[in-house]
């Protein structure tokens, strides 16, 4: 049995090998669970679902914080073995993830997380490519990218709408520049 405090007694079999922190069992307890997910369970079993919860969401965290010291360590390894050495690192399979991943794991160190902006919990809920177009925008848009990700929070951030931010304004400038164009062989006509 777990105690979470003197009024609360806890009883959860499923996490009975495991050791958990009076701060974890405490913070498990404040999550809020819609009405919906609750309906019909006991209140031990209440009781179990928010503190798996407060696990996962913990576990997501150190996930991202996972992601993003790997990331560090490929951008360094990256400045000590430099261009084809790094490729050839890279291409070798000795990274144990794939050539592009590491690749776009060390640029996003270097143009994204080591500005700071980008919480942990976030990288956790997104692809790589999803980072790796952020990292390789300009600053404007990287960040209303990095806010659209905060802001999206645990229903994460998608590719697609990467794109989007990224692509903002190019369809304007292609239509403006073939105005322009036009207009230059119209007067020659």
């Amino acid at each position: 049995m777990l105690f979470v405090s003197s009024k609360a007694k806890v009883n959860f079999s499923m996490l009975a090998t495991r050791s958990l922190t009076e701060e974890q069992l405490r913070a498990g307890m404040m999550v809020s669970l819609p009405s919906e997910t609750s309906k019909g369970l006991s209140k031990t079993e209440v009781d179990e679902v928010k503190l798996l919860v407060h696990l996962s969401k913990e576990a997501g965290e150190t996930a991202g914080q996972a992601m993003m010291a790997c990331a560090e360590h490929l951008s360094a390894v990256k400045k000590i073995v430099k261009k084809k050495g790094w490729t050839a690192l890279c291409d070798s399979g000795a990274l144990g993830m794939g050539s592009k991943q590491a690749q776009m794991l060390a640029l996003c160190h270097e143009r994204l997380f080591v500005t700071g902006s980008v919480p942990s919990t976030a990288v956790a809920n997104v692809s790589i490519t999803t980072l790796y177009l952020m990292a390789s925008a300009d600053d404007k848009k990287k960040g209303e990218m990095v806010a659209a990700m905060v802001e999206a929070g645990g229903s994460g951030f998608t590719e697609k709408e990467a794109r989007a931010i990224k692509n903002k304004g190019k369809a304007t400038k292609k239509l403006l520049v073939s105005l322009s164009l036009l207009s230059k062989i119209g007067k020659y006509v």
